[in-house]
């Protein structure tokens, strides 16, 4: 759960560095199942538009 708190943290950061510490902090998960991995590319995406938008 400690990886969720930090990604929460790292949305209300809002920065560059935010997304790079995202993926890292996800990338744990992305092995586990295609469902995950998809899911995950999705928020970083909407991560990334919601950052530069």
């Amino acid at each position: 759960m400690d990886c969720f708190k930090r990604v929460e943290g790292l949305i209300d950061a809002t920065s560059v560095e935010a997304i790079d510490s995202a993926r890292v902090l996800l990338d744990q998960f992305k092995g586990k199942s295609e469902t995950i991995a998809q899911a995950i590319d999705d928020f970083l995406l909407d991560f990334m538009t919601l950052l530069f938008w």
